[in-house]
């Protein structure tokens, strides 16, 4: 197995200072799992995310996975916002690339927490307004999340129950750049992906599709999503069971909510998620857009 020099552009911690408090993953994903540490050296508790590669024999696949991780880093250490997840360094041992060391996030995803959280209309207004801020922060540091979803730990709640943004930019940027990621991106992502991202073409004579780069227009999607999901309770697109199933839904352009008597949504929400939702990327609100609706909003409860 192929492997990999540190240096200081990964913001390198020891190995000796992170202890495993499991001998297997606490979560999985598409493209990486995460194990619950602890960094001794600092008493904290964090989330150490290891880069799966589909094949460790391929050294070249390894050495482009690790300059995007590169680039990743050296943006991800510079954002500081209260409401983007911290990224304190990089780490070695949980596989052959570096892995990212986050302060662990003691309420999970967002998703899970809608589900065990019975939440006020304002409760959920104010989770939004972070979500927004997280996202608008991101935007003026000119940074597109590309993987905005309720799961697959993108959306984190801490202890307090504020919600702040992670893992924004990785999974786009690996499947952008490694065909091989890309049926794991667009699978566990395609109930949020604008439709920009899933309308592509798959050619099985030519392996994995070659995924668009995301644009703070289909992040404005995805957020369409995310308050979907917070409103309602319901994930987008949430009457069908398999990836293939929204895939199908996605080609005829059907939009991630349908009217049913259990699901109750204020009018001037679903206007303000179908803007959101919009077809065509330069017709969705910016971000700025969304910051103001969300804050109008919160003052009327």
């Amino acid at each position: 197995m192929t492997s990999v020099a540190f240096d200081a552009s990964l913001h390198p911690i020891p190995p000796s200072s992170i202890e495993r408090l499991s001998r297997d993953p606490t979560s999985s994903g598409g493209l990486a799992d995460i194990w619950k540490c602890l960094w001794t050296t600092e008493h904290l508790e964090v989330a150490v995310k290891g880069i799966r590669i589909t094949d460790s024999r391929d050294e070249q696949a390894i050495q482009q996975t690790m300059n995007t991780l590169r680039r990743k880093v050296a943006v991800w250490v510079m954002l500081k916002d209260p409401h983007v997840l911290t990224l304190h360094g990089t780490v070695s041992g949980f596989g052959p690339l570096p892995a990212l060391v986050f302060t662990w996030m003691q309420k999970g995803e967002l998703h899970g927490y809608l589900k065990r959280t019975e939440l006020t209309m304002e409760r959920k207004l104010q989770l939004l307004k972070q979500v927004v801020d997280g996202l608008r922060y991101l935007h003026q540091m000119d940074v597109i999340h590309g993987d905005l979803t309720s799961s697959k730990n993108n959306v984190v709640i801490d202890s307090n129950g504020n919600a702040l943004l992670a893992d924004f930019g990785l999974s786009a940027a690996l499947a952008e750049g490694d065909r091989s990621y890309g049926d794991s991106y667009l699978t566990s992502a395609v109930r949020w992906l604008a439709p920009e991202l899933t309308d592509i073409d798959i050619d099985e004579n030519t392996g994995p599709p070659r995924v668009p780069r995301p644009t703070k227009q289909s992040d404005i999607f995805s957020l369409g999503c995310i308050m979907l999901e917070v409103f309602s309770g319901k994930l987008p697109f949430w009457w069908h069971k398999t990836a293939q199933q929204v895939f199908g839904s996605r080609r005829t352009h059907q939009e991630p909510y349908r009217p049913q008597p259990d699901v109750s949504i204020d009018q001037r929400h679903l206007a303000f998620m179908r803007r959101c939702w919009s077809v065509k990327p330069k017709n969705r609100p910016t971000i700025g857009h969304a910051s103001s609706f969300v804050k109008s909003e919160l003052a009327k409860v």
